[in-house]
């Protein structure tokens, strides 16, 4: 997770500073481990790699979008003019790649709680992907509106 966060400021730097390229981010990350170990954040390699990076990258990402938009907006409103639009603003789509093993997935209250100790679960795959879905279809429309980063989600098979 350490190498999403320095991507994330990175990438975001780079879209600040009007660099063209990057408009279309796919996280096509995909684990499936045998049941058991744990990374150096406690948490289940298989959650961290088809969930956490994912949906910590998108975060992240509209996150620093956002700020730098507000801070474009105020600077506009303080000088009466500036760049439109601001260059922290051209829209980022976000395309998150899920599973048909989604369906497969146990994912409940229980599921989530046993994810966060780690433990161990013949689901974990299809609960992780099935995580990333409902979470970006949760978060679509506020990321949009806040960050102008448009999220989706496609199953490939």
């Amino acid at each position: 997770l350490d190498s999403v966060q320095r991507f994330a400021l990175e990438a975001h730097e780079f879209l600040l500073n009007g660099g063209p390229g990057l408009r279309l981010l796919i996280n096509n990350a995909g684990l499936k481990q045998t049941p058991g170990g744990k990374t150096k954040f406690d948490i289940s390699p298989t959650w961290q790699v088809n969930f956490l990076g994912p949906f910590l990258l998108t975060e992240l990402l509209a996150g620093h979008r956002e700020a730098a938009s507000a801070q474009a907006r105020a600077a506009m409103r303080r000088t009466g003019s500036g760049p439109w639009p601001p260059p922290s603003t051209t829209a980022l789509r976000v395309v998150q790649v899920a599973s048909g093993r989604e369906n497969e997935s146990l994912l409940d209250q229980a599921t989530m709680e046993a994810a966060v100790r780690a433990e161990p679960s013949g689901t974990e795959y299809a609960d992780s992907k099935r995580a990333l879905l409902l979470w970006t279809s949760v978060r679509a429309q506020s990321l949009a509106l806040r960050g102008d980063v448009f999220v989706h989600a496609a199953n490939p098979g």
